[in-house]
């Protein structure tokens, strides 16, 4: 561990490490000098020590990590209903209702990676409306995120649909049968 002077000035903290494989001699960049402190650096060498005894190269993993997140950032529940929205041919109307749908789901789960979604998310964005008595606008809300579900897992972005473990657990409204008329009579009053 050791403080490198560029040309330029700035001062950072630095490991030099053999490649777990190569056996190249490679050098890894903490941060700069002082914004991280020597504790956090000593904390970070450890770090990297432990990512070579397993012999993982913590370049690679740095990046692997960075590339992890921010998949996780462009992978949001708005992104991908928004993308998968627009490769459907519904009609004016169907996207009209889609995106009233969304409109109220995006505010609350839209910043969620797609593949961090859990069941009780889901269930408790939908019994939001199912507690206004708004019953069938939760159903609607649970197959919207379900289609969107489907779709990232079509494309690799999410493992499964998570809105399957919530068949059944949203309320149903009460059916009102309106009987027919069969008086003739009545039939012409109406």
């Amino acid at each position: 561990l050791y403080i490198f002077v560029s040309t330029t000035g700035i001062k950072s903290w630095r490991i030099d490490y053999s490649h777990p494989i190569t056996k190249k001699r490679l050098t890894y960049t903490i941060g700069t000098y002082p914004e991280f402190s020597l504790k956090q650096a000593r904390d970070e060498r450890q770090k990297v020590k432990d990512l070579l005894q397993r012999h993982i190269d913590p370049n690679e993993h740095k990046k692997e990590q960075i590339e992890k997140r921010l998949l996780e950032q462009e992978n949001t529940f708005e992104s991908v209903a928004t993308e998968w929205l627009n490769k459907q041919s519904f009609s004016a109307n169907t996207i009209k209702g889609y995106n009233m749908v969304f409109r109220h789901l995006f505010p609350i789960i839209g910043h969620r990676p797609i593949n961090k979604l859990r069941p009780i998310e889901v269930l408790q964005v939908c019994q939001i409306k199912e507690k206004e008595g708004k019953y069938t606008f939760a159903k609607k809300e649970r197959l919207a995120i379900s289609k969107v579900l489907q779709y990232a897992v079509a494309t690799t972005r999410a493992e499964r649909d998570v809105t399957q473990d919530i068949t059944g657990a949203l309320q149903t409204g009460k059916r009102t049968h309106n009987p027919a008329i069969t008086d003739p009579l009545e039939f012409g009053r109406f």
